[in-house]
């Protein structure tokens, strides 16, 4: 098969990762793929696995420009599919492409909620059950969750990797990976593990490692400055982006985080906290798994640092602990969430998508309901605006 594959942007993220790491498994099937994305962080692991990369104009939002240049791209490869990532791409594709020149699509939400405004004809991949049993009634909807290429992202050898990112060989390791922005609740997660480790500092030999940009990272930036400075040491260290965090994960000792940045440092064997929005924290261990199994590893609702204190605090304070939690969760990502166990389900998706019929007219239907949706979003979301201004 000959595939487009449509990355929001390529900026460091986890739905961005997912989409280059199941291209690359699918390609490696014998499978023809290109990505079409604007240019970011991630070209460069783009190249890194071989891929075509053509640069678009930028996908996060609706772009006419995007959209003409999928068209462009479409009509020069001849795909017999489009898979899109995140909203603006797939509606990008369905206005276009698949209307326009009747070409396949399969869109992916990665999101925690799928906006009502996406084509309902399109088949659509979330990335938790909980997620798909909720809009099972309204479409066609199936489930991967987010992959982890578990046969690279390992343990080897932390010494070494603490070396590399010039951390102490004795201290014990707090990790944050992730996107440094509002959405989500990502932001006040970091700034949360930043008050949680400066009060943990005061008696423990511990290090905040924060990895990943994004517009919040000037505020985080300044509140860790003020910690280390408040402690006249190094407590929390902002590394900016890594084109490749496997040295963060590897070197902690234990991982705080939501999504599938918890999955990728289960996979290194690292006991991992996860979080969510308003202040959600919960350690994961085999009594809380079924809660995040279900829904994914994502929360709301919490108290922030006052949570995630004792967490840190019962983790750091027990090795033995921290060993059986981290083989528990590699035990537990290896045999679920694998990048070839995600890429046998993806294929058979492609195949089915590819082959099934076009009905220009109900696709009409749908889109002609999709745009009055989208409209109803905008008007609804600046009458809002208007009212807090």
């Amino acid at each position: 098969m000959r595939i487009i594959v449509c990355p929001h942007e390529l900026a460091m993220g986890g739905s961005q990762i997912t989409a280059i790491e199941l291209a690359a498994a699918v390609r490696d099937r014998g499978h023809d793929v290109i990505i079409y994305s604007s240019s970011g962080a991630l070209a460069d692991r783009v190249d890194d696995l071989g891929l075509e990369l053509v640069i678009s104009p930028a996908g996060n939002r609706l772009s006419l420009a995007w959209a003409r240049g999928l068209i462009a791209l479409t009509t020069s490869f001849d795909p017999d599919l489009i898979h899109t990532y995140e909203w603006a791409p797939s509606l990008g594709a369905a206005y276009g492409v698949r209307q326009l020149l009747a070409t396949p699509q399969i869109m992916t939400v990665l999101s925690m909620d799928v906006p009502e405004y996406l084509p309902a004809d399109v088949p659509l991949i979330v990335g938790t059950e909980a997620l798909a049993a909720e809009i099972r009634s309204q479409r066609d909807v199936d489930v991967i969750e987010p992959p982890i290429d578990t046969d690279t992202d390992r343990t080897v050898d932390v010494a070494a990797a603490r070396r590399r990112l010039g951390l102490p060989a004795d201290a014990l390791i707090v990790s944050v990976i992730c996107r440094m922005t509002d959405e989500l609740g990502k932001a006040s997660g970091v700034e949360a593990a930043i008050d949680a480790v400066s009060v943990l500092a005061e008696k423990l030999p511990v290090r905040l490692l924060v990895v990943g940009d994004g517009p919040a990272l000037p505020r985080i930036r300044a509140r860790a400055q003020q910690v280390n400075a408040q402690a006249g040491r190094l407590v929390v260290e902002i590394t900016g982006n890594m084109t490749d965090a496997s040295t963060g994960y590897e070197s902690a000792d234990v991982v705080v985080g939501m999504g599938s940045s918890i999955l990728r440092a289960m996979s290194f064997g690292k006991p991992v906290i996860v979080q969510g929005e308003r202040g959600f924290t919960r350690l994961l261990t085999p009594h809380t798994a079924s809660e995040f199994l279900w829904a994914g590893f994502y929360g709301s609702g919490g108290n922030g640092a006052d949570d995630l204190l004792p967490a840190l605090r019962k983790v750091l304070s027990q090795p033995l602990l921290r060993s059986e939690l981290g083989a528990w969760n590699r035990d537990l990502v290896t045999s679920g969430f694998s990048l070839r166990r995600a890429a046998d389900r993806l294929e058979s998706l492609y195949s089915n998508a590819a082959t099934s019929p076009h009905h220009r007219t109900q696709a009409t239907v749908r889109l002609s309901q999709s745009l009055a949706r989208l409209a109803k979003f905008y008007v609804a979301r600046a009458v809002r605006r208007r009212v807090r201004t």
